[in-house]
C-alpha cells in the first residue's frame, strides 16, 4: 500500500513538472533519460518513446519500461534493448486502447541509480462528442497531435503534402489522384 502511495505521489509531482513542458523529458542524475515528443495522446495512440542510459558493465541488460495508471497500479511492463546507450519502445494501451486519464511511464536499468518518469495524459482531443465528428486535421495538429496520427472522418484518407508541412483528410479517389499528381503521400 505504501508503495502505491509513493508511486502516486511521484506521479502527482511529475504532473506539475510535466504540465509546464511542451515536450516530455525526464532526467535524473544523468544516468537514464526518457523522452516523448508530446505528453497528451488519443486513447488509441501508439506512444513512441526514446531514452538514453549509460549501461556500464551491464550493457547486456534490458531497460524496463513500466506504465502506471493514476492509482499507481502497474498496467504495462515492457523491456527494450540498449544499443550505443540508446533505447526505444512503442507503447499501446491494454487491449489496444488507454482509458482517459493520467498515466506515468517509468524507465529503469540495473546500472542506473535513478528511474526516469514522464507523466502523460490520455484524452479524446480530436473527437467532438456533441456532433460525433472529428476535428479538422489543422485543429488536431494545433492541439498537439502528430501529423502522422491525425484521425480522419469515416471514408476519408490522410494525405501528407509533399510541398509543405500539412496534411489533409480527403475521399479515397481524391487521395489517389493527389498522390498520382505528386501532391502528397498516403498514410
Amino acid at each position: 500500500m505504501n508503495n502505491k502511495i509513493n508511486k502516486l505521489s511521484m506521479i502527482i509531482v511529475s504532473i506539475i513538472i510535466a504540465s509546464s513542458l511542451s515536450h516530455g523529458y525526464a532526467l535524473a542524475e544523468s544516468e537514464i533519460t526518457l523522452v516523448l515528443e508530446k505528453t497528451v495522446f488519443e486513447p488509441t495512440a501508439r506512444i513512441f518513446l526514446t531514452g538514453t542510459v549509460v549501461p556500464g558493465d551491464a550493457f547486456y541488460e534490458l531497460v524496463t519500461i513500466v506504465v502506471y495508471d493514476s492509482n499507481g497500479n502497474k498496467i504495462i511492463q515492457d523491456r527494450s534493448n540498449v544499443e550505443d546507450g540508446k533505447f526505444s519502445a512503442l507503447i499501446t494501451g491494454p487491449l489496444g486502447s488507454f482509458d482517459k486519464g493520467v498515466y506515468g511511464i517509468e524507465a529503469s536499468h540495473v546500472s542506473a541509480t535513478n528511474k526516469a518518469l514522464i507523466v502523460i495524459g490520455i484524452n479524446d482531443l480530436v473527437h467532438d462528442q456533441s456532433t460525433g465528428m472529428y476535428l479538422t486535421p489543422l485543429k488536431q495538429i494545433e492541439l498537439g497531435t502528430n501529423a502522422a496520427q491525425v484521425i480522419c472522418m469515416d471514408k476519408h484518407m490522410l494525405v501528407q503534402s509533399n510541398h509543405r508541412d500539412s496534411v489533409a483528410c480527403v475521399e479515397p479517389l481524391t487521395a489517389i489522384s493527389l498522390e498520382t499528381r505528386g501532391w502528397g503521400t498516403l498514410y
